[in-house]
């Protein structure tokens, strides 16, 4: 079974939209779109624009969307919460953040993405992200427009920074500097986790991102209550192609630390055509794809559709499904029980047949038995009484088959032996064989094999006489049972 995802990262300057085929062994890319949004008066006309565009050019049927909002309209705030459970958490805290924001509360929606996560600690370190409701609102207006109705909307690069720091090989302590729309969101990552997330405008890239970053860093610091020092800077984001060779050099030489460009297509399991490969360029399509990969695994915290946002599933939109399945439920419903009903008038048929095919086998066989009350018992009754008129007669004890003493006594005489049994008669305990033999000695070989067979306790030679005329040896046995 397969699943198309579709990550669509917009910004207010640029879209970016990746589309995955998840099957249950294997991912791998559809297609995926990036396109510059044009600085107009109204942006978010022309944002809409751009959607539309894309979506013409792409097939995006059956698929679920995962979204990502402009994180330069996000007020960040780091709180810690004296108590556990992400539902009490959702219900304090709006009232815990509302001294620390400048706009009502109210006019906000609010998630939270949990930093500590030792669970001996009575508290909760978080990270609110909130956003105006009539952003949200105009946002999710544009992408209806468009024909995409994200199931989860995310945070900018917030995605990214998941996902690469669920990798196994990435360092305890990095950064993730996400370039966007003259802004920069930075993502502290310290001990494994996400600490901080903080963006600021960029006019100009040395002097302004070195300064802000800076400072980011040490107010960090300042609520760590020590250093912190990065082992690597990873940058993402389309706005890197404005970043000059030597800039990134500036920077490594400030913090002292090496700065990489992300590559999530390069550190995923995805896999691509070789002409995908060489158009790709992961400034443009890391958030995209970190977005379809956080429904995929489960990556990505951070859901703004939230209060009178949440996607709902309502009769009206799934009514034609609902009712298709329905339909197609009760058909398979009455299968199922015509098959019953058919294997039960079968079943009942064979055994009509089968008792028929008894009383035919029973009157032919015990024609004298008028009666018929219960043919199996019946039956086993006359076998038995059959069997019994097979035994040797008299009480033995042992139920010995005449038949069985014939096989015995024909097993034990060699073969080579030149025998003829002409009579035997059975009696209580004992049987008499009479027959006659080539010599004198074949008698007592005969004796000699049978006295050894476990069936019979003793054998003795009665008679033995020599005809003269037939040049035969007769004789007479007894054998004791």
């Amino acid at each position: 079974m397969s699943r198309k995802i579709i990550g669509l990262d917009v910004r207010y300057d640029a879209v970016s939209v990746v589309i995955i085929d998840s099957r249950l062994r294997e991912k791998h890319i559809q297609g995926f779109k990036h396109i510059s949004v044009h600085q107009t008066e109204n942006r978010d006309t022309a944002l809409a624009s751009a959607l539309k565009t894309i979506f013409k050019q792409m097939d995006t049927s059956g698929a679920v969307w995962v979204s990502s909002f402009p994180s330069e309209e996000i007020y960040y705030r780091n709180i810690r919460i004296p108590f556990k459970g992400n539902k009490k958490i959702s219900q304090v805290l709006p009232f815990e953040l509302e001294p620390m924001l400048p706009v009502p509360v109210d006019n906000l929606i609010i998630d939270f993405h949990p930093v500590n996560s030792n669970i001996n600690d009575d508290y909760t370190d978080i990270i609110a992200a909130c956003v105006k409701k009539t952003s949200l609102e105009t946002y999710l207006n544009i992408l209806s427009e468009a024909g995409a109705d994200p199931a989860n909307v995310s945070i900018g690069a917030y995605p990214v920074a998941c996902y690469m720091n669920n990798l196994q090989d990435m360092p305890e302590n990095w950064i993730l500097l996400d370039f966007h729309d003259c802004h920069v969101t930075a993502f502290i990552i310290y001990s494994g986790r996400i600490n901080l997330i903080r963006s600021f405008p960029l006019q100009q890239i040395n002097n302004s991102l070195l300064t802000n970053l800076e400072q980011t860093i040490i107010a960090f610091e300042e609520t760590l209550g020590k250093n912190y020092i990065p082992e690597k800077i990873y940058i993402t984001g389309y706005a890197l192609k404005d970043l000059s060779p030597e800039q990134e050099t500036d920077l490594e030489k400030f913090m002292e630390t090496p700065v990489v460009r992300a590559d999530i297509l390069s550190l995923s399991d995805i896999t691509t055509k070789p002409a995908q490969r060489i158009s790709w360029k992961p400034d443009e399509m890391n958030t995209a794809l970190a977005l379809a990969l956080s429904d995929i695994e489960g990556t990505a915290k951070l859901n703004l559709r939230k209060g009178p946002f949440a996607l709902r599933k309502n009769w009206e939109t799934h009514k034609s499904n609902l009712i298709k399945a329905g339909i197609f439920s009760a058909i398979l419903l009455a299968l199922f029980c015509l098959n019953i009903i058919i294997d039960s008038w079968s079943a009942g048929k064979k055994i009509d047949r089968l008792d028929s095919q008894i009383m035919e086998i029973f009157k032919s066989t015990l024609p004298e038995i008028t009666r018929i009350v219960d043919p199996l018992h019946q039956m086993q009754v006359a076998m038995d009484e059959i069997k019994k008129n097979t035994f040797i007669p008299g009480d033995t004890g042992k139920n010995v088959l005449i038949i069985d003493i014939l096989n015995e006594l024909s097993r034990q005489i060699p073969k080579e032996i030149d025998v003829e049994i002409t009579r035997l008669v059975a009696g209580q305990d004992n049987i008499l064989i009479s027959g006659n033999t080539d010599t004198f000695n074949s008698v007592d070989i005969i004796q000699t094999k049978i006295d050894k067979s476990e069936l019979f306790k003793k054998v003795t030679i009665n008679s033995t006489k020599k005809e003269q005329n037939e040049n035969r040896v007769q004789f007479k046995m007894k054998v004791d049972l």
